[in-house]
């Protein structure tokens, strides 16, 4: 799978968005991108591809566990200050 990811013409001009190649345990091709090419790589692989394989994202996600909460805080009042705490407003939360 790899020797036809890397041979297509269409994914040749993306290559400079990739990060690492590796092989998980299962045997299944891990491709890991930047954010912003992700998607469109998504679908260029899922071409050159084709039936032969079935193509996922995978996206990280992290828990969060709130304590000691007030229970007269809204649910916009705890988003904005998750944001806050986390220093980056464009997390989707």
């Amino acid at each position: 799978m790899l020797r036809v990811v890397k041979s297509d013409p269409n994914l040749k001009h993306q290559s400079c968005d990739l990060q690492d190649i590796r092989k998980t345990a299962k045997g299944f091709l891990v491709l890991q991108l930047s954010r912003a090419s992700a998607a469109a790589l998504y679908e260029a692989v899922g071409k050159a591809l084709g039936d032969r394989a079935v193509v996922k994202t995978l996206k990280e996600f992290s828990q969060i566990e709130i304590r000691d909460l007030d229970e007269l805080a809204s649910k916009k009042e705890i988003l904005e200050a998750i944001r806050v705490q986390l220093k980056d407003s464009s997390l989707p939360i």
